[in-house]
């Protein structure tokens, strides 16, 4: 524990102070680092492609990579999902890429700055927030080419596909949501990782599995309206009550709006839904819980860092 002196006065910075501080009195710390959280997440985009000979560039083209196989593979070879389906993959594969790769920075965040905490005091929430934001820049870079992809590449082979439905508007919010979510699913991840070996494992193993559960490459809406599945419309609800689920299926429906789902051939005709503001603002509500409650969380054993063997 540290004391500082000032005339009769003592101040104790450390588990003292930290339980008898309140949350605002830790956003405010907080606030007055926000340069400290510009230079960190700077330093980790910096720092990423390094020594690669086209740097940034793997941010962009990945994600355009892994998207086009994966439409290739559904459109073409499984015959499945509607014309276009590179464009609605992309559009759902970027905000999940974003989710994955920041849980997975922001987790191991205080185990790489370990021996500098043990020297110098910052407060080490900035460390998991400065790397959700370098994600958050990589997210923004990649959409700029989904929206060249989609406007421009695609008019080519489909025709234009004319303007995106009023529900674009709700970009911005969706976008808070997401990050929201991210940032509070970090903090706590980030917080059994510095204790735990086992989580980072456990992470990856999760999101693996999460990809399969999230409608990137399949559309929520089959869900609805399967004819095997024992009470689908509720079964639909409840897969939309996942933050992540509905995250991705919003960003399907603000750029496409309400469009013919079924492929080819296929005798049921199935409709994409239109962006639901119910559903917007209950996982603004869940979102933003997660993030206080995965703040106090952080900030209730960020004193305990230090002790790590």
């Amino acid at each position: 524990m540290i004391s500082t002196v000032s005339d009769d006065k003592i101040t104790e910075i450390g588990p003292a102070r930290n339980a008898l501080s309140t949350l605002k009195d830790e956003f405010e710390e907080l606030w007055r680092c926000r340069r400290l959280i510009v230079v960190l997440a700077s330093r980790q985009l910096s720092l990423r492609y390094k020594n690669s000979a086209i740097g940034v560039a793997w941010s962009l083209l990945i994600p355009l990579v892994q998207a086009g196989a994966m439409a290739v593979a559904v459109e073409y070879i499984m015959s499945a999902g509607p014309q276009n389906m590179g464009s609605y993959i992309l559009c759902a594969y970027l905000p999940w890429t974003f989710f994955q790769s920041a849980i997975m920075d922001g987790s191991s965040a205080v185990l790489m700055y370990q021996d500098l905490l043990k020297k110098v005091y910052l407060p080490r929430e900035a460390l998991p927030i400065s790397a959700v934001l370098a994600n958050l820049v990589h997210f923004a870079m990649a959409f700029v080419v989904f929206l060249i992809f989609r406007y421009g590449f695609m008019s080519c082979m489909y025709g234009w596909p004319g303007l995106p439905p009023a529900s674009v508007f709700m970009l911005p919010v969706v976008l808070i949501i997401l990050t929201a979510y991210t940032m509070g699913v970090t903090f706590i991840l980030c917080a059994w990782t510095t204790f735990y070996e086992d989580v980072k494992y456990l992470v990856s193993t999760t999101t693996q599995l999460l990809f399969y559960v999230v409608p990137i490459i399949y559309f929520a809406e089959k869900i609805d309206s399967s004819t095997t599945l024992p009470h689908a419309h509720l079964l639909y609800r409840l897969y939309l009550a996942n933050p992540l689920a509905w995250i991705v299926t919003a960003f399907k429906q603000m750029f496409f709006g309400v469009c013919l789902l079924s492929a080819k051939g296929d005798p049921h005709i199935i409709k994409s839904a239109p962006f639901n503001y119910k559903y917007c603002a209950l996982h603004a509500v869940i979102s933003f819980t997660i993030l206080i409650g995965g703040y106090a969380y952080f900030n209730h054993m960020k004193w305990k860092f230090t002790e790590r063997p």
